[in-house]
């Protein structure tokens, strides 16, 4: 029995999460944490099998599948549109990307099963027809998503995101020492309302709300120029201000305070919410000699930490 696998990984926003919802630029980068996908066709029948370590296993088609799995019958549809049938096959997924946390594990996922699926048929498809059957799958999950988390996962390395404008490659320059320090919460968030909380804040702000927005416009473009330079230390400080925004704009909890000013206290170059806040995750930039301070700092409160890298590959065949 043949077993072909790929990865994906997750990524993280590391600048102007929120602010992108207005115009925005928003940076965003593939991190270390993947999701891996591999399949196998000796099956039978039409049927397509998903076991996830995270999840379980269910049977997405012919049969309804648990709400868990429904991007993944939506992306077996659409292959049978475009090539006029279902193959059978068992889709291995295996992730180490927490799920509800603003890490794109969903994108991840999709990605990764697009392009296994796509072996059951023979053919290796193009980066781009993976990343827009993995958008179509999100739409399920999100409703209306930026597409960031599927072409970051697609395609990896770090992104300029501008809504109505799409994406722009940046080229980004980090020694090897500089480590993403990732500690979840533990506490679910919804997306949704964290939106409505920061555009109803904006609203109600006026004037000041708009000239907060052009600060973050002017961080992210200083975020671009400290990438480019290695310029390690500006980076961390953008990333304590645009906490500071996101705080402001009142996404911030408690307990991610909490994890944010121990990641300071601990070493961290600097350290903010990424993704809607409300719950999720905190990133911190460290450096090699300060990890081991960080994650122990960090350990003490969250709910996981995880250690990782910033500007990784994307989609991987093998």
């Amino acid at each position: 029995m043949s077993e072909y696998c790929v990865s994906a990984p997750g990524k993280v926003i590391l600048f102007g999460e929120h602010f992108v919802v207005e115009g925005v630029p928003a940076i965003a980068s593939a991190i270390g944490l993947r999701v891996r996908a591999c399949v196998t066709t000796e099956v039978g029948g039409d049927r397509v099998i998903v076991e996830s370590n995270v999840f379980g296993k269910a049977e997405v088609y012919p049969a309804k599948p648990p709400s868990w799995a429904s991007q993944f019958r939506r992306i077996i549809e659409l292959f049978g549109e475009r090539f006029g049938e279902i193959v059978a096959a068992k889709i291995t997924i295996e992730s180490s990307l927490p799920v509800g946390a603003g890490l794109g594990s969903s994108a991840a996922s999709a990605v990764a099963f697009t392009a296994a699926y796509g072996l059951a048929y023979g053919i290796r498809l193009p980066l781009p027809e993976v990343s827009q059957l993995a958008f179509e799958a999100e739409k399920l999950v999100h409703g209306k998503p930026s597409g960031i988390d599927n072409t970051i996962s697609c395609y990896g390395g770090t992104i300029l995101y501008t809504r109505g404008r799409g994406f722009e490659h940046l080229d980004v320059n980090l020694p090897q020492t500089v480590k993403l320090v990732i500690a979840d919460s533990g506490i679910q968030r919804s997306t949704k309302q964290a939106v409505s909380l920061v555009l109803a804040r904006k609203r109600k702000l006026g004037k000041l709300g708009d000239m907060i927005y052009d600060v973050a416009r002017e961080l992210v473009h200083k975020a671009i120029d400290a990438l480019r330079r290695a310029d390690i230390e500006l980076l961390g400080e953008l990333m304590d201000v645009n906490h500071g925004l996101l705080n402001a704009m009142g996404v911030s909890l408690p307990e991610l305070e909490t994890l944010v000013h121990r990641a300071r206290r601990a070493g961290a170059y600097g350290a903010k919410i990424t993704g809607a806040g409300l719950g999720g995750t905190i990133i911190a930039l460290v450096d090699d000699d300060r990890v081991d301070n960080v994650v122990r700092s960090l350990s003490e409160v969250a709910a996981k930490v995880f250690i990782t890298s910033i500007n990784g590959p994307g989609l991987k065949y093998g």
